[in-house]
């Protein structure tokens, strides 16, 4: 925080009276209590004096100045309060306003390009990456989660830590990097992966020595279109080393910049103002900062502009990290700078078009801050911001049109510890930050320690984030409670290092993972990725491994082979019985819980997201879209395989009747079963989730029985008359609404 108060004491952040020389220096400063400044003149009690007295004010600043540098052998006299001092009180408005522009954007260059090198440095010096978080449990999350992963199961887990952790790096046209999963302590996954220009190469010790590869360009158009972008992608953003970030854009570069277009804005032509000592406030703190205002409006708003985009469309140094960093070309980047000129100069502000910036100029002369409105709505600002410091109170403001509002107070304690309340305010939302010691620790990586306790009106649960560091490493934790129950403690800890431990090398061999025969070589015969389950099972402390394994590996609805499947003969009607006529009343079966129809199924296409189907066996890859089917690809020849999506409220059943092995979405469907939770947009002609059973009668032309209405279970089947029944939807209500589908084909 030395920066807010830059070399001056605390008297000088709220006054401008120049310095006075210490007591045992006989010089007596000179009186100004008698000059004003007007037009840029000084002017006092005697006007027909205003040369004489201007010449005397002169010398006398003069000779304090010669008389103190010599008296204390030190450069306090050329300090920036004397220099402000002098600038505001010696010249004109517009020689203030240029000098003020020059020193800070000096000054800001200068504190920018100091700190890029030294983050250029430090990546030179730790180029590895590493990034942790662990979740710590608590026994009633752990209830939480075994209600939810075994609903009707006596089985437990004991899941008490989660950690995962990955680390990356950047060399020379290559990078890479390796991720840990850990569960209760034990590490159950590890992968590697690293990058060159052309390929993507991944290994997953844990299942196979072997590494796994994807061209760069598969995998980018992949990316792509799990994003929906067709953004184009430079590959060669990947690999930015230190080394290439500091040949596209140097320390002196980035200070050349600010000193550039600080000459611009200093240079131009506006209509400036000085308003000395004028008061803000931030929450009960008050600042006293001198407001240089500066009105750009008609021709003056016109060549400001103009001049910008000349020097923009001849700067160098952006050009070139533009084009160096592949975003834009030359060309393309003079091309659309000079059409924004030509639309200005087709387009020239008026008299009436202007804008003013007032800068808040503290004794030193340096900007706190600055606030931007319409020439003619002063009061209705665009931006409006200011730090301050009084003593020990430290005030930060910042409002952004009043979509954005953040202000608040520090209290700086011993040894640079602060503590207070900052208020957030966005589209009327409200966010409150308690901080409590905070600090910065390790000038180096600027890493912090602290706590920060977020609170949000008419939200009872709060939530602190402690910050810790070792110097080394950031830690970010916190607790999540809901309704006053603790449920987890998360924490994710940040840093950097030498990346001595991690070496990059590209395979000599991979296997292609847009392959299905070398992936079906990778996975093998599935031994790997049981034992990796078995793995996790033990680490969960899941007492029955074997069934655990069994259930996520195999399926608990049908036989291995696919000759097995029968038709059940609880539904589908014995050949010697006809089915019930839609003609005549329904038949209920004995328990009243169930009734059968025959109709014409054709005329009610299953339909979702748009795509349809109209009879089973006909592929239809947006059916197939909902459920996960990356974990077996493929189906061997006259095989089938089930397929889930996350939380299991679609399940379909997929089987390729040719001899040769098939992708299971190119595959047929031969069972759809949907319940209460999947999309809504999976309809039966009109018929889905939530229907009911009035939707029914009228889709398919039946008459269901009165008290379907009021069952708390009632299954109506309904058998295709065009294939003898082959066919059958099933639908399940509940007290007349439909809360599970079952659509099968037995052909």
């Amino acid at each position: 925080m030395d920066d807010f108060t830059n070399g001056t004491t605390s008297q000088d952040q709220t006054g401008f009276a120049p310095p006075q020389p210490e007591t045992t220096n006989s010089f007596q400063q000179p009186n100004f209590s008698n000059f004003d400044m007007q037009n840029g003149q000084i002017t006092g009690a005697q006007p027909k004096k205003k040369m004489k007295g201007w010449k005397v004010a002169v010398i006398s600043v003069v000779s304090a100045v010669v008389v103190l540098g010599a008296a204390s052998g030190i450069a306090y006299a050329a300090s920036d309060t004397v220099k402000n001092f002098v600038k505001m009180n010696m010249g004109s408005e517009d020689n203030y306003y240029e000098w003020v522009i020059e020193k800070n954007s000096k000054d800001w260059g200068r504190s920018a390009s100091e700190n890029y090198e030294k983050r250029i440095a430090l990546s030179k010096k730790e180029p590895q990456s590493d990034i942790s978080m662990n979740i710590t449990l608590t026994q009633e999350a752990q209830d939480l989660l075994v209600q939810e992963l075994f609903p009707n199961s006596t089985e437990t887990i004991q899941l008490s830590s989660a950690a995962i952790s990955c680390s990356g790096k950047v060399e020379s046209e290559k990078l890479g990097g390796k991720l840990t999963v850990t569960l209760n302590d034990t590490q159950v996954l590890e992968g590697n992966a690293v990058m060159d220009a052309n390929n993507l190469y991944v290994q997953i010790p844990t299942l196979s020595d072997q590494y796994l590869s994807m061209s760069l360009e598969d995998a980018i158009s992949e990316a792509k279109s799990e994003l929906s972008s067709d953004t184009p992608f430079d590959v060669s953003s990947f690999f930015v080393t230190p080394d290439v970030l500091e040949e596209r854009l140097s320390p002196s570069d980035l200070n050349g910049l600010f000193q550039r277009y600080g000459e611009v804005l200093a240079d131009s032509d506006a209509n400036i103002a000085i308003l000395k000592e004028q008061e803000l406030s931030i929450e009960d703190t008050n600042f006293s900062y001198t407001a240089l205002e500066a009105t750009y409006a008609g021709d003056h708003l016109q060549d400001l502009a103009e001049e910008l985009l000349e020097e923009l469309q001849e700067d160098q140094t952006i050009t070139h990290y533009l084009t160096a960093s592949g975003l834009m070309t030359e060309d393309d980047y003079k091309h659309a700078l000079q059409s924004a000129l030509d639309d200005i100069r087709s387009n020239p502000a008026s008299q009436e078009d202007g804008i003013t910036v007032t800068f808040y100029v503290d004794p030193t002369g340096t900007i706190r801050g600055c606030s931007m409105a319409d020439s003619n709505e002063l009061e209705d600002k665009v931006l409006d911001c200011y730090v301050g410091k009084d003593n020990d109170q430290i005030g930060i403001y910042f409002n952004m049109d009043e979509e954005l509002v953040v202000s608040g107070t520090l209290t700086e304690g011993s040894k640079e510890v602060y503590s207070g309340t900052i208020t957030a305010t966005a589209n009327e939302e409200e966010i409150k930050l308690d901080l409590a010691d905070f600090k910065v620790v390790g000038e180096e990586h600027s890493y912090c320690t602290g706590n920060i306790t977020v609170s949000i009106p008419d939200q009872t649960d709060a939530f602190t984030i402690q910050l810790d560091s070792d110097g080394s490493s950031q830690t970010i934790s916190a607790d999540i409670a809901v309704e006053g129950a603790n449920y987890a403690t998360i924490a994710c800890t940040i840093g950097s290092s030498s990346g001595d431990d991690m070496t990059l090398t590209i395979p000599e061999s991979a296997l292609d993972m847009t392959s299905d025969s070398d992936m079906e070589t990778y996975v093998g015969d599935g031994t790997q990725m049981e034992t990796f389950l078995k793995n996790v099972g033990t680490a969960l402390g899941i007492s029955d491994v074997d069934r655990f394994v069994d259930e996520i590996t195999g399926s608990p609805y049908i036989e291995d082979d696919m000759d097995l499947i029968e038709p059940d003969d609880s539904i589908v009607p014995d050949d010697t019985e006809p089915l019930p006529d839609t003609e005549t009343e329904p038949v209920p079966t004995e328990n009243n819980s169930e009734q059968e129809f025959e109709a014409d199924l054709s005329a009610a296409a299953i339909t979702y997201n748009g795509g349809k189907l109209f009879r089973f066996y006909d592929n239809n890859k947006d059916l197939i879209g909902l459920v996960d089917t990356s974990m077996n690809p493929t189906i061997d020849a006259e095989d089938y395989n089930w397929y889930y999506n996350a939380d299991d409220t679609v399940e379909i059943g997929l089987e390729n009747t040719t001899t040769q092995t098939a992708n299971a979405a190119d595959c047929s469907i031969f069972e759809i079963l949907i319940e209460q939770g999947a999309p809504t947009d999976i309809k039966i002609g009109i018929v889905g989730i939530g229907s009911t059973v009035a939707d029914l009668e009228k889709q398919f032309g039946i008459d269901i029985a009165d008290g379907a209405e009021t069952q708390p279970i009632y299954i109506v089947s309904i058998y295709d008359t065009a294939t003898n029944g082959q066919i059958a939807y099933s639908f399940y209500l509940e007290n007349g609404t439909i809360t599970a589908l079952d659509l099968v084909s037995y052909a």
